[in-house]
């Protein structure tokens, strides 16, 4: 089996010109399958023996993503093997990539929120519209390019509800509780004037220069709250 991955990283380099990470990568994947069948002939290796090769990666804590790149070196040096005619079968044909899996997505402690809520300077309209728009966030599970977008005229603050305008322009009415519908009503009477600057705008939230503000506006005023938090 030696000879043949020799020939193959010769393949990779003259023939296919890879990358040498690429060649280094492709060297290291199969040198380790090579190296789980010691006492394998490579025409006796069977598409269950590969499968068992996998699941044993998987069982050693590489990642999924790791373990389909190795899978994906294995089945190029196999079909390089079976055109070459050097195997009468390709074992690995038949054998296809599974779906990737997938973590669960990181949720935050109470203690966490409380932090991020105390972070903007409510003293300030920019602090009070901050507030407001991770209130309203959090509640209601917007979009950012949702939340950004609603108007002051889709906001019900009697009833604690905004129409929103979502994929496939869709509308929506979401319900939200009183901490958010506080902070919106405070937001509303006392900050948004002053970052509107005598202009006009139908926009509900604002930026300094009395604009609406954009998505990436939001996301970097957040990831400063997150740091401060």
């Amino acid at each position: 089996m030696k000879q043949y991955i020799a020939e193959y990283i010769d393949f990779l380099k003259v023939e296919k010109r890879q990358s040498s990470n690429t060649v280094v990568a492709y060297r290291r994947d199969i040198n380790r399958f090579a190296a789980y069948f010691p006492n394998k002939e490579l025409g006796c290796i069977t598409a269950s023996d590969v499968r068992l090769f996998l699941v044993d990666l998987r069982n050693n804590g590489l990642t999924s993503s790791t373990v389909a790149r190795c899978l994906s070196s294995i089945k190029s040096f196999y079909n390089y093997l079976f055109t070459e005619k050097l195997i009468l079968e390709n074992p690995t044909e038949i054998i296809e990539f599974a779906q990737p899996w997938r973590k669960l997505p990181y949720s935050m402690s109470m203690e966490e929120v409380d932090a991020l809520m105390a972070a903007p300077d409510i003293k300030t309209p920019v602090g009070l519209r901050d507030l407001a728009m991770l209130e309203l966030l959090y509640a209601t599970g917007l979009r950012v390019s949702e939340l950004v977008s609603v108007k002051l005229s889709a906001v019900n603050l009697r009833v604690g509800s905004l129409r929103s305008l979502g994929k496939g322009a869709k509308e929506r009415v979401v319900p939200f509780g009183d901490a958010a519908r506080m902070a919106v009503e405070v937001y509303i009477l006392n900050s948004r004037s002053a970052l509107l600057k005598e202009k006009s705008s139908a926009d509900l939230f604002l930026t300094r220069r009395g604009a609406a503000m954009t998505r990436q506006g939001f996301w970097k005023t957040l990831k400063l709250y997150i740091a401060k938090a």
